[in-house]
């Protein structure tokens, strides 16, 4: 079955980041940060696109392709040098993959690589090239807003919803990846509440608190509690970060912002979650608990065997081996430990440990511009988002937007101009500069 509207909302959002990605590289980033719900959408919306998803895959790597190009015309690619932290990434995915020589899993950690690679090459290696400035971190999180919140809403309305994600359009009965809307649905809701336009802020405000309040009705739809809670833990903690807490103004924006998310978490919950469903029970809960931290123990215990492996770890995908879990984890800092051992981990917390210090050194070079700190609340709640959701899902190399985030956050933390004023600078001069696009300018701010 095909969904005219859903198919309609797919197409649209590719020309619409095809166009922005050539004009304004750092677009491509949102197109990134939206791929796997597109992804759904896709395979909701046409058969042919359910049976072939890597299309998908492909169109969103054409987007990036364009705007490498776009950036390499533009002689910007090398503008500005790339934060250590970046470094340290690759560092920390080049160790990952050596530790494949030890692995007890050689044939599941080639599979893994496999499929993870290219995620690892656009969204880790090349995405953080494409904003080097407070003004391509406010484009790019600007179009994640909009264009993620588009998304969301074509997920919700245009198609056809099974117990917990979109029934497939081949016919099948099975349904579409419900963490992968509930994820970019949760990145979505905390840029919409956080990203501060410049202009039309009035209007802007009421568009962004809507779109918070839908993502986070579709985090509900899609049953996925750990987003859930995500979201609301990176909400809360991000306040004081885009809003003084000594500006009258600030605070009661803050707690408007809290009103709604709370008032969409309970119209999703009325709406969605019926009496007696397992999956909100606690009981359901404290077992997938259990059951996550069974693997996990039974790798850590592989891993406390030998003192190589307690200093290298078991080797990357180690934990699919029988004789350790059969599976991943479901926990990404601990998988680190026993797959990576201590160096692996020494490396993952003290790029943690990068993103927290950025963290205070941004908050306090932004003063009271809004601009800015929206921009920091934005970067480092996505980051914060993919980081709690690590704890309960995924595994180290697939955990991309984690690690795509965390440079963007310390990238916008590094920044030291005033965003408000070099923003606007910048926005207009690309606007009157760009021939390719004369009719409607005001769509690429």
């Amino acid at each position: 079955m095909t969904s005219s509207l859903g198919l309609a909302a797919y197409a649209l959002l590719f020309a619409l980041f095809a166009i922005g990605a050539w004009l304004r590289p750092s677009i491509a980033i949102a197109a990134l940060a939206c791929l796997f719900g597109l992804k759904q959408l896709g395979e909701a919306s046409h058969a042919w696109l359910a049976t072939h998803a890597i299309v998908t895959n492909f169109a969103v790597a054409a987007v990036v392709v364009l705007a490498v190009v776009r950036r390499v015309l533009q002689r910007k690619i090398s503008e500005s040098p790339m934060p250590a932290v970046y470094w340290l990434v690759v560092v920390f995915f080049v160790y990952a993959f050596l530790s494949v020589a030890w692995t007890p899993a050689l044939t599941p950690a080639l599979n893994m690589w496999g499929h993870d690679i290219a995620y690892i090459f656009l969204l880790v290696l090349v995405a953080p090239w494409l904003a080097n400035t407070d003004a391509e971190l406010h484009t790019a999180f600007s179009w994640l807003t909009y264009a993620g919140g588009f998304l969301i809403v074509a997920l919700l309305f245009t198609a056809r919803w099974g117990d917990r994600g979109l029934l497939l359009s081949s016919g099948a009965l099975d349904e579409t990846n419900p963490l992968a809307i509930a994820d970019v649905s949760g990145v979505v809701a905390v840029a919409a509440l956080f990203i501060v336009p410049v202009r039309l802020r009035a209007l802007a405000w009421i568009a962004r608190l809507s779109i918070a309040a839908v993502c986070v009705i579709a985090i509900v739809r899609s049953g996925s509690r750990g987003q859930l809670v995500a979201t609301s833990i990176s909400v809360v903690l991000m306040l004081p970060v885009a809003y003084p807490v000594n500006r009258l103004r600030s605070v009661g924006a803050a707690l408007v912002a809290l009103a709604v998310v709370g008032g969409a978490v309970a119209w999703g919950v009325a709406s969605y979650v019926h009496l007696g469903d397992d999956r909100w029970l606690r009981t359901t809960a404290s077992s997938d608990m259990h059951g996550r931290w069974a693997m996990v123990g039974a790798l850590l215990n592989a891993w406390s065997q030998q003192a190589l492996t307690i200093f290298f770890g078991v080797g990357n995908s180690g934990s699919f081996s029988p004789s350790i879990a059969g599976f991943y984890p479901h926990n990404v800092p601990l998988e680190i430990l026993g797959e990576e051992g201590l160096v692996g981990f020494a490396m993952y917390m003290l790029l943690v440990s990068c993103v927290v210090a950025a963290a205070f050194r941004g908050v306090r070079s932004a003063g009271e511009d809004l601009v800015r700190r929206g921009i920091l609340a934005a970067t480092l709640g996505c980051f914060l988002f993919a980081f709690l959701v690590s704890l309960k899902q995924g595994n180290a190399i697939g955990s991309v937007t984690l690690f795509m985030f965390l440079v963007l956050a310390c990238r916008a933390a590094a920044q030291r101009d005033t965003a408000s004023a070099h923003i606007t600078e910048t926005k207009g001069a690309e606007v009157q500069s760009t021939r390719l696009w004369p009719v409607f300018p005001n769509l690429l701010r």
